[in-house]
C-alpha cells in the first residue's frame, strides 16, 4: 500500500483547492468517508462531492484526480478558480 495523507492534511488540501470559492469538507462521524461542498461568492452551493472512502481520498493520486475533476467541472460551468497545484 502506498503513502497516505493524514486526514487533517486532506481537509486543508480540499479547502485550498477551490479558492476564491469556499469549500466545506464533510468528514463522517466515524471518519470512514470524506466529501466536500463548494460554494460560490454568494454562499450558494455549486458542487457537492459525496463521501469517498477514507482510504481512497487519503491516497495522493486519488485526491488529486478528485480535485482536478471537480475543478474542471466548475471551470466548464464558468467559475473562475485560482491556479492550484497538488501538494507533493
Amino acid at each position: 500500500m502506498g503513502r497516505r495523507i493524514e486526514l487533517d492534511a486532506v481537509v486543508e488540501v480540499l479547502e485550498s483547492a477551490f479558492r476564491p470559492l469556499a469549500c466545506r469538507v464533510l468528514v463522517s462521524s466515524d471518519k470512514q468517508s470524506v466529501g466536500f461542498v463548494v460554494f460560490d461568492s454568494n454562499g450558494a452551493q455549486i458542487l457537492k462531492a459525496s463521501g469517498r472512502p477514507d482510504l481512497e481520498i487519503r491516497d495522493p493520486y486519488s485526491l488529486r484526480v478528485t480535485i482536478e475533476k471537480a475543478r474542471s467541472h466548475l471551470g466548464m460551468e464558468g467559475f473562475k478558480i485560482d491556479p492550484w497545484q497538488a501538494p507533493t
